[in-house]
């Protein structure tokens, strides 16, 4: 049996051969033959006024919940959000490891003593209490200071960057906090490395809470792909002023980069600071999941009943009728539809909520204004709008299986006495509209 997997509608293009259990009949498309070629939109398939007044309410109640309950976006709120997480965090690990008081201080010192790394030996090479813990790799909190803590108990070497952003190594004077055998390495290079991490994330036992922390993912993706030869020679302007990368990248680890008056009101954007700004990320995307969901359950609580109607459903054992691609809130036109209406009714009153309250609360000044705009727009659902889109437009081009009925008729072989007769199938056709 010969299967079309491409046709384009025209009869010259297309045979079909139907086995028909003899040998001696086939069948194919004729010139003559009426093929129909109604392949419309289901009901399931196709938004109506209702869908889009309900998609388009839902983008309106979720934009106000995010206006009044997401608020202004703050690094010095994220800042000390991070910190008493993060603080209360090493206290737990501690305590967990036999530390058996709730002093922040004294929890550092114990896990500091329990989790020694080698790279700390060159401490002052790596920048000193303010810098060693962004210049060494082995202090970064991510996949990259993992391979390099794990190099460093095989190779005997602290692996980092200079003042000028440049890839350096330097031998380890003390070789004590090498492991012996290989286990022992990989151990001391994952393990004992975690635990350290966790001694230094909320400051020193000098500064706790308030001291230098250790790089997040963000910053230490930032400050690994800055020693790449075409990233590292990139200028940021910083106060009217060209500097290097590198050096900007310091600045923000350290906290300058930020307006500040002392050092007591610095926001040093390090793993405590990156936690507060996933936690508004977080905050940010529950209005947009609720839109999602309220979405998608509407369509599904009135898809079912039409189902429910249409298959004449009276009790359970009529549920087998009930075809789930008809109901299911996902993979058609119509539930895409409505996402990309509430999602960018969403983005609207958010975006109008925030233009309103920047000008009311900035200067007449459009950095000022800019500012507060950006501050208070939800940009997790601008990407979803965007990927609302992205989806709609897939959807409308690639197109939607439906039925459709093919007439054939039987054609004779040569030699072969058998009667012509007229016979018609069902075929699934894979409907997609033209990009041309």
């Amino acid at each position: 049996m010969k299967k079309i997997d491409c046709w384009d509608g025209q009869l010259e293009n297309s045979k079909i051969e139907y086995d028909s259990g003899h040998p001696e009949k086939a069948y194919e498309i004729k010139s003559d033959v009426h093929i129909v070629t109604d392949f419309s939109e289901t009901d399931f398939d196709k938004a109506d006024k209702t869908d889009y007044v309900v998609a388009a309410s839902c983008g309106v109640l979720t934009g106000l919940l995010d206006s009044f309950w997401g608020g202004e976006f703050s690094l010095s709120a994220a800042q000390e959000w991070g910190r008493s997480k993060a603080n209360n965090f090493v206290i737990k690990v501690a305590q967990m490891r036999g530390y058996g008081k709730r002093e922040l201080d004294g929890a550092i010192r114990f896990l500091e003593k329990e989790a020694p790394i080698p790279s700390d030996q060159l401490t002052p090479i790596w920048g000193g209490a303010l810098q060693h813990h962004f210049r060494d790799f082995a202090h970064h909190a991510s996949i990259v200071g993992l391979v390099f803590s794990i190099i460093s108990q095989f190779t005997g070497l602290s692996y980092g960057t200079n003042t000028e952003g440049l890839f350096e190594m330097h031998e380890l004077p003390d070789k004590s906090l090498i492991g012996k055998s290989f286990e022992e390495k990989l151990f001391n290079g994952t393990a004992i490395w975690a635990l350290h991490l966790v001694s230094d994330m909320a400051g020193s036992s000098n500064s706790a809470g308030k001291g230098t922390g250790i790089p997040g993912p963000i910053l230490s993706l930032a400050k690994e792909l800055s020693i790449l030869p075409l990233i590292r020679d990139l200028k940021i302007v910083y106060k009217g002023e060209e500097i290097d990368l590198s050096i900007m990248l310091s600045k923000i680890f350290n906290g300058t980069a930020f307006e500040h008056s002392s050092n007591k009101d610095r926001i040093r954007f390090d793993l405590r600071t990156e936690m507060g700004v996933y936690a508004y990320g977080v905050k940010q995307s529950i209005p947009v999941a609720i839109n999602q969901c309220m979405v998608r359950a509407f369509y599904f609580v009135k898809r079912l009943y039409m189902e429910i109607s249409n298959k004449q459903i009276k009790g359970i054992k009529d549920i087998s009728k009930l075809e789930p691609d008809h109901f299911l809130p996902w993979n058609n036109k119509c539930i895409v539809r409505m996402l990309t209406i509430s999602s960018g009714v969403f983005c609207t009153v958010d975006a109008s909520d925030a233009v309103i309250r920047a000008f009311i609360e900035s200067s007449q000044t459009k950095t000022e204004f800019l500012t507060q705009f950006l501050l208070r727009t939800n940009f997790v659902g601008i990407g979803n709008f965007i990927m609302s889109i992205k989806n709609d437009i897939t959807a409308n081009m690639v197109g939607h299986k439906q039925i459709g009925r093919v007439e054939i008729q039987s054609i004779e072989k040569e030699n072969v006495g058998l009667s012509t007769e007229s016979i018609s199938i069902d075929i699934d056709a894979d409907c997609r509209q033209s990009r041309h």
